[in-house]
């Protein structure tokens, strides 16, 4: 009070560090509008029951300020706005988020995130340490979100790679089986007329085989082998367009044409066959590029004698109550990729299936290594290979073709 002669530093407050009219960091009140020492924003906080976010962020406290700290023991974690009081507290202070938690090891993010006696950092850090870890957390984000979007590039151009390998091989395929079937006499396997009505319904679905095969092929999901083998050489024959007559219906009849090649490729592979049923839902609708990709990154084709064979159905436990059921007979090889013999049989069981083809006898192989469940448990297989002929549970078929037999294609299908 300049009247009464006194100077600033008479009138302030014994004890304290004048700094003039400072701030209260948030805790001013009507009583307390500013703060002017250290003591000051102290007392304005412990008002306001928060904790002390320790000497170095209050200008008033620096330089020479007392460092003392105080803390309040009824005050929980989370009141603590400061890592000192909250390290003071027997908190732990996580400095992503720069907030006061119990110090348990899971209360921060990682390690790394966590100061307190239970991490492995034990004291706060200064500023241009916090702003370094800032920056460097910042760069690690970046280099991830630089990986992610990299990864996710290279799948898309793998899926389409695998999209375009998918749309080649098929139109060669029905190309292949355009000129194949060209000369081939329809009025032998016609078994029913197809109206005008069915080719335009079926040229306006084109796209179909694809999308649902045992629809195109008119073939119940339970289907045998033979029945698709069956209803892909009718259909083929009745809607390739040099076996119709009318000149208008020709470009509607090879749609239809290309329609039923594509269902048949789906399911006149057994393992594609299987792939698709397994895929289920709408990813069935490109389940070609979805097939092409996991044949593009397969790593244990080698382990399978018979990938590939449309003629031999590979089965497994999932697969085997959907293939063996109703009056179906099966000839079943089961065998093991290290066997020798084996191996050396492949060729011949290709040959038993090729003259089975159009028997009502199903061709299957097992792989004793990866189904040990049907080879020991359900069949006891003792050595390899072993043929047997098996039919459902309902009809309990089961004939074993003796390793001491002959191996001669002839004998086995005789």
């Amino acid at each position: 009070d300049k009247s009464r002669g006194e100077t600033c530093q008479e009138a302030a407050p014994a004890g304290s560090e004048l700094l003039g009219c400072g701030s209260c960091y948030g805790a001013e009140s009507s009583d307390r509008p500013c703060c002017e020492s250290c003591k000051d924003v102290q007392d304005a906080y412990r008002a306001k029951s928060w904790g002390w976010p320790g000497n170095n962020a209050i200008a008033q406290c620096r330089n020479g300020a007392a460092q003392t700290v105080q803390i309040d023991p009824s005050l929980p974690c989370g009141a603590h706005r400061g890592c000192d009081s909250c390290l003071a507290a027997n908190c732990a202070w996580c400095i992503g988020s720069r907030r006061c938690v119990e110090d348990k090891a899971w209360m921060c993010a990682g390690e790394n995130d966590h100061i307190g006696n239970v991490g492995v950092v034990k004291s706060c850090p200064h500023r241009d340490e916090i702003s370094r870890k800032r920056e460097a957390r910042k760069r690690e984000e970046m280099l991830a979100i630089e990986e992610r979007q990299l990864a996710s590039r290279q799948e898309s151009e793998i899926l389409q790679e695998a999209k375009n390998r998918a749309e080649q091989r098929l139109a060669e395929r029905q190309q292949l089986e355009l000129e194949r079937l060209r000369g081939e006499n329809v009025e032998a396997d016609k078994k029913e007329a197809v109206d005008e009505e069915e080719i335009k319904r079926r040229a306006a679905n084109f796209g179909d085989g694809q999308k649902d095969p045992y629809g195109v092929l008119k073939l119940p999901k339970d289907s045998q082998m033979t029945d698709i083998r069956k209803a892909y050489r009718r259909l083929s024959l009745q809607f390739h367009p040099d076996k119709i007559s009318d000149a208008r219906l020709k470009e509607a009849a090879q749609k239809a044409f290309m329609d039923v090649v594509a269902a048949y490729e789906i399911l006149g592979d057994p393992e594609k066959r299987a792939a698709y049923d397994d895929l289920g839902g709408q990813d069935q609708a490109q389940f070609n590029t979805f097939w092409e990709w996991e044949m593009y990154g397969k790593k244990e084709s080698s382990n399978d004698f018979y990938n590939g064979e449309t003629l031999i159905s590979k089965l497994t436990e999932s697969l085997w109550p959907r293939r063996v059921i109703g009056d179906a007979i099966w000839l079943v090889e089961f065998y093991a990729p290290w066997c020798t013999a084996c191996g050396h049989f492949v060729n011949t069981y290709k040959t038993i299936a090729k003259a089975l083809e159009n028997d009502d006898i199903e061709v299957g192989a097992v792989n004793c290594v990866k189904e040990k469940g049907i080879c020991g448990e359900w069949f006891s297989i003792g050595s390899y290979p072993s043929l047997m002929l098996v039919g459902s549970a309902e009809r309990g078929t089961q004939q074993i073709y003796a390793q001491s037999q002959s191996k001669d294609p002839e004998k086995i299908i005789s």
